[in-house]
């Protein structure tokens, strides 16, 4: 690992999906006040009541109102959407709930709405198609997106996940989405960096040097890649905690701070088997301390 200044202890946020089978919204913006984290991403599911897709307006009020009383800025509204789909119901079904969580996001003050934009439709094998049908989606919501203030953030996944989650697998296709539907300097659209996810990609630093002379760089996500993390059980699992994987994580920050990326490190945990299940103040004090130590 690169020997490196730590990070300002100030940039740290968290993203709720660390916490995710330990408390409801209040108990999680509570705990990060408490532990005096600076920020909080949220998943849009987090907003909606079991088993429906739309979000109950009391719920994104109250969430705004504990947000702001607690002094905490929204990083991030993530929504894992399908967008690509063979019939046109479906299609348009995904386009909405982009629209509904673009409202939401505004109400809530995010800094951006992370979008999973979905993998191959069922039954399909044209993954082309697929990116075709991304791409055209987006471009119907950026108005929208502008108009609101509101800047979507592409979040390239793994290729592990290509078929279910997400066609966009690398940042190289993230930035030239944005360029295609913005142009060169276009607002509203940008990128995630998310270690976990693009860690591998070869490309990876001249991408963040690109979105960033773009101004695309949206959010920062941070966790580690377990060696086990291929196998199957394991990738469920998700994330390791920072300093416990093979990623050079002061590499990539130092990437990110060269392209001016200026915004908080969300820290994204998810691995129920092995931190999820801990005590909540147990967990954020070694987010603080491994995000300082490791990172």
């Amino acid at each position: 690992m690169t020997r490196r200044d730590p990070p300002d202890p100030a940039l740290l946020a968290l993203n709720a999906a660390t916490l995710q089978t330990q408390a409801g919204l209040r108990q999680i913006i509570e705990a990060c006040a408490r532990h005096a984290f600076h920020g909080l991403g949220l998943w849009h599911a987090q907003l909606c009541e079991p088993g429906r897709q739309q979000s109950t307006r009391q719920t994104v009020r109250d969430t705004a109102r504990q947000l702001r009383d607690h002094g905490l800025v929204l990083t991030s509204l993530g929504l894992a959407s399908q967008m690509p789909a063979l019939e046109r119901k479906p299609r348009r079904e995904a386009i909405e709930q982009v629209r509904r969580a673009i409202d939401d996001a505004v109400e809530l003050s995010a800094q951006c709405l992370l979008l999973n934009v979905g993998g191959l439709p069922q039954g399909s094998r044209d993954l082309q198609g697929a990116r075709d049908m991304v791409r055209d989606a987006l471009g119907e919501l950026l108005e929208q997106a502008r108009s609101a203030g509101i800047a979507l953030a592409i979040e390239p996944l793994h290729p592990l996940f290509c078929a279910e989650r997400s066609c966009i697998s690398t940042l190289t296709q993230a930035n030239d989405l944005c360029q295609e539907l913005a142009g060169a300097s276009g607002g509203g659209i940008g990128v995630v960096v998310d270690v976990w996810q693009q860690w591998w990609d070869p490309t990876l630093p001249a991408q963040i040097r690109r979105a960033g002379e773009a101004k695309r760089l949206l959010l920062y996500q941070v966790a580690d890649w377990l060696v086990h993390a291929a196998d199957s059980a394991a990738m469920k699992s998700g994330r390791g905690m920072m300093g416990d994987g093979v990623i050079d994580l002061p590499l990539l920050r130092s990437w990110m701070e060269a392209a001016e990326y200026r915004g908080l490190h969300e820290v994204e945990v998810v691995s129920p088997a092995d931190w999820a299940l801990r005590d909540i103040d147990e967990i954020l004090i070694t987010v603080r301390r491994r995000h300082q130590e490791c990172s």
